[in-house]
């Protein structure tokens, strides 16, 4: 038992459980939550930074000295071994702004080990160059999403209703926020007595697409039509998704019938690819005269997706109690994946109306709602909270191949794209030499002014832009002029030769 005041823990009695009393601590652990008398989390994160640093120095002895293993390998036992129990502890636990930061400190500092980055490194530029998110912002994700799970079940409303009307609390703050963000939640359809169409994700015969011919894929895609679905009715769908559209279609070739929607909400290609089987369910639907029917879609996932709808989205629920109905209504229904883009007639002539769907012209359809790619968005608020502006605008930096290069010329790489490196220029700002400006222009005598600016070098970048120099063929061995993996046989002409 905890008390936050040190006189109540004195002169209060115990309680008493079972004869047994139970007495008064500074702290407790309570599912492996270490929990102080005040109820700041103080311990808690003390314990998990003082285990996540042992770690990064464990892990970071795979390394070798740039011999052993390389510094993605030892980022994943760390991230499995010390951010996987904060993302499992932290997320739904209010903690204050400042044990955040001492949680992300220690998160960056083991990027700065595995990389070999400066403890002065810019905190946005480290966590771009290596495409990582601090602990913080991966937890507020966690908790979003745990909360859309819990509003998904169906048989936690109330218990969010109440956590709604805490709004001082962590989960209060947390609920407000996600029905900011998606809106007041949607109503479900009513329970039912599901009972699944046939449904069938594989072809037979075909073990991998990028292994197998076109041609062989089209002919086992026909033979499976013409033996298993002779006298179906052959229902072709698809989905198109943008950055900021959605659409999907169908067509029934037989009856003739042609369906296609502009989603109202940015959506998952999950998303579009139901509500094009939501399409289908309405064709058929619409001619009782079908007793017989094969949808083909290009969808492993919504397949998948459709054999246990119960805890998905409301348009999965949706398109599964359509089908359901057909199938009470005496209409046969069969599910089969096919490849896309192979040459099958349907399939190429139900993405073309998919992608049509996305014109503006087309009428927007409220079957979706935001909720039903709710991961989609929350992933997306959150990225726009990353401290690098680059990453917060979906435009991230390039990843650069560590296994190419030695490991002293990846680390003089990263640090001059985090500007974590002694540059001319840093020294500038640091010590203020008078000749710290282009001796050609006057500008500041940066990185980026050299190589893309400066008429001085304006001959070295069109012979780079025409063609692959000396050290773009170097760093293509693996190897930097000038680095420590450098050999004197890279065959670089001399320098008269680039402006030559």
């Amino acid at each position: 038992m905890v008390h936050p005041t040190s006189a109540a823990r004195r002169w209060t009695p115990p309680l008493h459980l079972d004869g047994t009393p139970l007495p008064w601590r500074k702290s407790v652990r309570y599912l492996g939550l270490t929990i102080d008398a005040r109820l700041t989390r103080g311990p808690a994160v003390k314990e998990l930074r003082s285990q996540s640093a042992l770690i990064a120095s464990l892990a970071r002895r795979f390394l070798a000295k740039g011999s052993g293993c390389s510094p993605a390998f030892c980022l994943r036992i760390y991230e499995a071994a010390a951010t996987a129990k904060a993302l499992y502890a932290l997320p739904l636990v209010g903690l204050s702004r400042a044990q955040w930061n001492a949680v992300d400190k220690v998160h960056r500092g083991a990027i700065g080990q595995f990389y070999g980055l400066p403890r002065n490194s810019p905190t946005a530029a480290t966590y771009a160059v290596t495409r990582l998110w601090p602990v913080s912002l991966r937890a507020m994700l966690t908790a979003l999403n745990h909360i859309e799970r819990m509003q998904r079940s169906g048989t936690c409303g109330d218990l969010l209703a109440h956590f709604k009307a805490q709004t001082r609390s962590h989960m209060g703050a947390a609920v407000n926020q996600l029905y900011k963000l998606l809106g007041p939640p949607p109503r479900f359809p009513p329970p039912h007595q599901y009972r699944p169409p046939r449904i069938d994700a594989v072809l037979p015969g075909v073990r991998s697409k990028r292994s197998t011919p076109h041609c062989a894929l089209r002919q086992e895609v026909a033979s499976k039509v013409h033996q298993e679905f002779a006298g179906h009715t052959i229902v072709y769908t698809d989905g198109s998704v943008r950055e900021e559209a959605a659409g999907a279609a169908c067509i029934a070739p037989s009856l003739p019938a042609v369906r296609q929607l502009r989603l109202n909400t940015p959506a998952s290609s999950l998303t579009a690819e139901l509500a094009a089987i939501s399409l289908a369910a309405d064709v058929l639907a619409a001619n009782p005269a079908v007793t017989r029917a094969a949808i083909l879609t290009d969808s492993r996932a919504s397949l998948q997706a459709l054999h246990s709808p119960e805890r998905g989205s409301r348009l999965l629920r949706i398109a599964a109690l359509k089908l359901h109905l057909l199938g009470v209504r005496g209409c046969n229904i069969s599910m089969q994946w096919i490849p896309s883009h192979i040459g099958v007639d349907g399939n190429e002539a139900a993405d073309e109306l998919a992608r049509a769907a996305l014109h503006p012209t087309v009428p927007l359809s409220r079957i979706v709602t935001p909720y039903d790619s709710a991961r989609l968005a929350l992933r997306r608020f959150v990225t726009r909270l990353h401290p690098d502006p680059r990453v917060a605008s979906a435009t991230a930096m390039t990843t650069i191949d560590t296994t190419r290069f030695a490991r002293a010329d990846y680390v003089l790489l990263l640090r001059l794209r985090t500007g974590s490196g002694w540059t001319h220029d840093r020294l500038r700002r640091h010590r203020d030499p008078p000749a710290a400006l282009c001796a050609q222009c006057g500008s500041a005598d940066t990185l980026e002014h050299i190589l893309c600016v400066c008429p001085a070098s304006s001959r070295e970048r069109l012979a780079l832009q025409q063609g692959p120099g000396p050290a773009l063929q170097c760093a293509e061995r693996g190897t930097l002029p000038g680095s420590a993996s450098h050999q004197p046989d890279c065959r670089a002409p001399p320098p008269t030769a680039i402006h030559q």
